[in-house]
C-alpha cells in the first residue's frame, strides 16, 4: 500500500509540474499587453524609408507584390510593396511602400482586440525566396 501511495504521489508531482509548464501565463497571453513587435511600430512613421523600418522591426517574413493574386497582394495603385512581419498570436504587422521605398502606411493591434485565428501570407510569399529577397533587406 505505501508504495501505490509513493508511486501515485509522485505520479501527481509530476502531472503538476506538466501542467504548469504548458500553461501559459497570463502576461504571455495576447489580450494581457502587446508584443514587442506591436510595440515598436509606434515608432513607423509615414516617409521613413525601408532601411529605418527594418531598423525597428526587423529583419520582414514575407513581401506583398501588385502580381501576388491573394489576400496578401497589393491592391492599392499608391503602394508599390508591401512588408509583412510574423506577429506570433496577433494578426502580422504590415507596411506599406510607396514607388520610393518609403512608408505609405502600417498596421498592427491595436491592443483592443482579442483573436481567436490568426492568418498569415503564403509561404510562396517568403523573404527566404530568392526574387523576394531584395525588398527584405535594408
Amino acid at each position: 500500500m505505501t508504495k501505490c501511495w509513493i508511486k501515485t504521489s509522485v505520479l501527481c508531482v509530476l502531472l503538476s509540474l506538466f501542467v504548469a509548464a504548458c500553461h501559459p501565463n497570463a502576461d504571455e497571453s495576447p489580450t494581457a499587453s502587446a508584443p514587442d513587435l506591436n510595440q515598436k511600430l509606434g515608432a513607423v512613421k509615414k516617409a521613413m524609408s525601408r532601411a529605418d523600418v527594418m531598423a525597428v522591426l526587423g529583419p520582414p517574413t514575407w513581401l506583398g507584390l501588385p502580381d501576388d493574386k491573394n489576400d496578401y497582394g497589393v491592391r492599392d495603385p499608391d503602394t508599390a510593396y508591401i512588408l509583412y512581419w510574423r506577429n506570433p498570436g496577433f494578426p502580422v504587422v504590415q507596411v506599406h511602400f510607396d514607388g520610393n521605398g518609403q512608408v505609405r502606411w502600417d498596421t498592427g493591434w491595436s491592443g483592443k482586440e482579442t483573436y481567436t485565428h490568426v492568418f498569415e501570407p503564403r509561404d510562396s510569399m517568403s523573404c527566404r525566396d530568392p526574387a523576394r529577397a531584395p525588398y527584405c533587406q535594408p
